[in-house]
Order: C-alpha cells, then structure tokens, then sequence
C-alpha cells in the first residue's frame, strides 16, 4: 500500500485529490501531520503566483519522502528550481485520475516526472556534470539574474540572500549558467557573458 499525504491550499481540493488518489486500490491517504504515519509520497499543491515554488518540496515534506507539486502553471521557469530542491513530479492540476496515480506510483518508485506541459523546461535542468550546453541555449530569466549577481562578485550565499532562494539553488543555477555559456569558472563565465552583451559592466 503505497501512503498518500495530500498538502492542499483549500479544504475543496483536497477532498477532490482525496477522491482521485484512492481510486487506486493500492493507495491510502493519511488522515494528517499528527497521526505518526510518514507517507510514502507527499502530493503538493503549490501558488506559483508567489514566487516561491521552488521551496515547496522541503515545505511539503519535511520527513523526506518524495514529492509530486501541482501548479496552474507546469511550464514555468519556477519548476527547474523545484526540482533542483527535491520535487519528484511536477503535473498541472487538470492532470486525470490516471496521470495522477500513475505519477505517485512512479515518484514512489524514485522516478522524476514531468507533464508534457513541462517538457520545454527539460533543458534547464541538467546536472552539474553533464557537459555543455548546445551553443547558443540561452539563460533562463533567474538564470540570467543569478549572472549578474555573480558579475557583482557576490558569494552564493550573498545571492541566495538577495534573490530570496535557497544557497543550493544558486549552486544549481551557477552550474547551468557555467555549463551554457562553456565556462570552466565563475569568473570565465562573467568573462565570456560581457563579450556576448550577456552581462553590462
């Protein structure tokens, strides 16, 4: 039996996730925070109005157990954020019954998953070590302001504290700003982005 904890933002949603969650036999959703149980995933909605998408994974599931977010915008430039943080699954709220429990199976199973809504984002979400980006692929727009926070010669911890986003994020970004441009460093980066008109000095 795979354990459902919903974090809904109205009483309405939740009891209608509630409704799509069991229709699968082999799933239960926990009654609540107090009950002792930790969950087996934990489906999130999420405001993507406020900005802080990104920090809903650790909000949602302090415990550790995966998370599937869902948003009235699943192809915002917030998800590559949420993902670096931890979301398993990112779905829009139209999703279907079938989508829905076949994204928990999957994030129960330690897959990733992304709606086809989502997969212009793809690109945006690389790992450190994956190598350069295709020539050309440009910033994201958080991307291209983390850039030039680093063209301040800010620390990752002072542009976590101006952007309002978590010192892990910023490591993410700065690893897709340095894969994207082709730079081996922070200060190669800041370099090659000026001779692109990518950064004003």
């Amino acid at each position: 039996m795979i354990r459902i904890r919903i974090r809904a933002l109205t009483p309405l949603a939740a009891s209608g996730l509630e409704r799509m969650v069991e229709s699968d036999a082999g799933m239960a959703v926990l009654a609540g925070d107090e009950d002792g149980e930790e969950p087996d995933v934990v489906l999130a909605e999420v405001d993507t109005e406020s900005g802080t998408s990104h920090d809903a994974p650790a909000e949602a599931s302090a415990g550790g157990a995966p998370v599937v977010l869902l948003a009235d915008d699943p192809a915002g430039e917030w998800i590559s954020e949420a993902l670096a943080s931890g979301a398993r699954a990112v779905l829009p709220r139209t999703v279907t019954e079938g989508e829905l429990t076949a994204t928990l199976r999957a994030a129960a199973a330690g897959l990733i998953v992304l709606h086809r809504e989502s997969a212009a984002m793809l690109p945006a979400f690389r790992p450190a070590d994956a190598g350069p980006g295709p020539a050309g692929e440009p910033l994201t727009r958080r991307e291209a302001t983390v850039l030039r926070t680093m063209g301040e010669g800010l620390a990752n911890k002072e542009i976590a504290a101006r952007l309002g986003i978590s010192e892990h994020t910023v490591k993410f970004h700065v690893a897709a700003i340095l894969s994207k441009l082709g730079a081996t460093s922070r200060t190669e980066a800041v370099i090659l982005a000026v001779r692109r008109g990518l950064l004003m000095v």
